[in-house]
C-alpha cells in the first residue's frame, strides 16, 4: 500500500502540469484488493483551485497509468478516483475562531 502512495506520489510530481499557483499534495492512496480501483486524495491550496486541479489530473490521466506502470508490477492498472482533502481549510477556520473569540475577551 505504501508504495502504491509513494509511486502515485512521484507519478503526479513528474507527469502532471498544475495549474500556476497551485499546491497540491497526495496526502493519501489506497488500492483495493483486487487492484482495479484505487482513491487518491489529495489536498489543494489555495482551495479555489481544487476543480482546476481535479481537471488537470483527469486531463493527464493517460501519462497517470503509463508512470504507474513504469513504478509498479501490478497486473492491471487501476482505475483512479479522486476526493480532495480540507484538514487544512478545517484547521485554518477554527484557528481563526479561536482568535476571534480570543480577541473579543472570550476566551
Amino acid at each position: 500500500m505504501q508504495r502504491f502512495r509513494d509511486a502515485l506520489a512521484l507519478v503526479l510530481a513528474e507527469r502532471v502540469e498544475f495549474p500556476k499557483g497551485a499546491l497540491v499534495t497526495l496526502v493519501d492512496a489506497v488500492l483495493t484488493r483486487d487492484t482495479r480501483h484505487a482513491k487518491g486524495t489529495i489536498s489543494v491550496l489555495p482551495v479555489s483551485m481544487e476543480e482546476a486541479c481535479l481537471a488537470a489530473i483527469e486531463e493527464y490521466r493517460p501519462e497517470i497509468n503509463e508512470g504507474l506502470a513504469e513504478h509498479l508490477r501490478l497486473r492491471r492498472i487501476p482505475r483512479l478516483h479522486w476526493e480532495t482533502d480540507h484538514t487544512e481549510e478545517n484547521a485554518a477556520s477554527i484557528d481563526a475562531e479561536i482568535q476571534r473569540l480570543k480577541n473579543e475577551g472570550q476566551l
